[in-house]
């Protein structure tokens, strides 16, 4: 079985929240999405745990092939290797994931790999993370509405100021 895995996590306060989505890469079918508060946690122990919460449900689903994506460029590169671990804090995450990846390869994981995406290609994991909190996914969903509004409204005047030899 190939799995992809969206992950996603944050921090609102002093308290995390993960998200994370799983599809047979072959099929498109979701098996499983994930919302939770994981209490007080920094940004990057959050996606941490979002990772670690993917790695064992695809162990559950007894994955062949595993694609982890996420927005955090540290993660990605520290899982990869491309980033040495210094902070002892993410050290044990890092250790976690590790030995998890290790007895899956023991099983019937063959291939692994995690890759770092741009938040706006993961944002059905962005948006689970934010379910926990509806107030925070509210606010953050209306900052996007006023942003397209500007650019939109930014666009138009653009637009204006060209048309009058301004630009």
């Amino acid at each position: 079985m190939r799995l992809l895995a969206n992950t996603d996590g944050g921090v609102s306060g002093p308290d995390g929240y993960i998200g994370v989505r799983l599809v047979d890469h072959e099929t498109g079918e979701v098996l499983a999405e994930h919302s939770a508060a994981i209490g007080e946690a920094t940004s990057n122990e959050a996606e941490y745990s979002a990772v670690l919460w993917a790695l064992y449900q695809a162990e559950a689903w007894c994955a062949e092939h595993l694609t982890v994506r996420t927005d955090s460029q540290l993660v990605a590169y520290q899982v990869s290797g491309r980033y040495t671990v210094r902070n002892s804090a993410l050290r044990e995450y890092w250790d976690e994931v590790q030995t998890t990846l290790a007895r899956m390869r023991h099983g019937t994981l063959k291939t692994f790999k995690i890759e770092w995406v741009k938040r706006s290609e993961n944002a059905a994991a962005d948006r689970l993370t934010w379910e926990p909190r509806p107030e925070e996914a509210a606010r953050r969903q209306a900052g996007r509405r006023l942003r397209a509004r500007a650019q939109r409204r930014d666009g138009k005047l653009l637009a204006e100021r060209k048309r009058l030899g301004l630009d």
